[in-house]
């Protein structure tokens, strides 16, 4: 097994800082022991526990915006996309509606939420070198368009790939309905990725952007509140801290499977994991701030 031993401590070193460093140090040595052979890929990276798969706990939250950290084109909304009835995540409702391409019982969906959310399509265009590329390919692809957006905005002669936010998605809408234009990777001639822009009809883009949209043609439908930081991203993407509540909104998925692989009973596995959630979990500055908080890679070194 990999060498997990803690480094030497820093005198007078404040808590949040050892714990910082001692989880360095012991991914270093997860990474040591993985290049070496001693390890299978998932415990070097704090994956297999020795008994329970407790990381399983979804670490990496919901993102908003395409897998990438918080940028303006959806603001966060706090209600996981489950319903009340049946428990299910309500995006696969939240696609089949926008593939449907109409809200509030009029046509084009995109082309309705870049006239009412200008600087949310502003957004999307400026928050990613690629989709301003994209926009401007665009533009030079329908210069009689931007023509005449130009006649009837005499002020901007020369706009930006931004100031045709509403014009791009009206178009794009209207040459692909039911259709939104995201980052798609694929693997090109060279073996490599390459990531475009391609029209999709599924997909967090979607199930985050429109989300907004669908809840007000659809207000019945009954949601679960959930904790925030499950809906949202930290700025890096690499936070490997998640509130304890989000913890235990995820405990009877996690026990549950758990218990199904190492065939044993699911009230068992929870109490113990939750046992192991109540022993890791720490609260910000002393208790100072915040809500208490579980490393997900220190839930998972936990012995038991």
């Amino acid at each position: 097994m990999a060498d997990r031993s803690d480094p030497v401590p820093v005198p007078d070193e404040p808590e949040h800082l050892a714990r910082q460093r001692r989880q360095g140090h012991r991914l270093a040595s997860g990474r040591s022991a993985l290049h070496q052979g001693r390890v299978f890929p998932a415990a070097a990276v704090g994956g297999l526990l020795r008994r329970y798969r407790v990381d399983v706990f979804w670490l990496w939250r919901v993102e908003l915006c395409a897998a990438r950290p918080r940028r303006p084109c959806a603001r966060p909304n706090r209600h996981l996309r489950e319903r009340d009835k049946k428990g299910q995540l309500v995006a696969p409702d939240v696609e089949a509606w926008f593939q449907a391409d109409k809200a509030g019982g009029n046509p084009h969906i995109i082309a309705q939420w870049a006239a009412a959310h200008n600087s949310l399509a502003q957004g999307w265009i400026t928050g990613d070198s690629t989709h301003g590329a994209y926009v401007d390919a665009w533009a030079k692809a329908h210069d009689d368009l931007v023509k005449d957006w130009i006649k009837k905005n005499p002020t901007t002669p020369q706009p930006k790939a931004s100031d045709l936010a509403a014009l791009f998605f009206e178009t794009f809408s209207n040459d692909h309905p039911g259709m939104f234009p995201s980052s798609v990777t694929n693997t090109g001639a060279d073996g490599k990725p390459v990531t475009n822009i391609e029209p999709v009809n599924s997909g967090s883009d979607i199930q985050s952007i429109f989300f907004d949209m669908w809840r007000a043609d659809h207000p019945d439908v009954a949601l679960n509140d959930v904790p925030g930081d499950l809906v949202t991203a930290s700025a890096s993407g690499l936070d490997p801290d998640i509130t304890l509540a989000n913890a235990e909104f995820q405990l009877d998925r996690v026990a549950a499977k758990s218990a199904d692989d190492e065939k044993l009973k699911a009230d068992d596995v929870r109490k113990e994991i939750e046992g192991i959630l109540e022993k890791i979990a720490y609260a910000p500055r002393g208790g100072l701030i915040g809500e208490k908080l579980v490393n997900v890679l220190d839930v998972n070194l936990e012995p038991h």
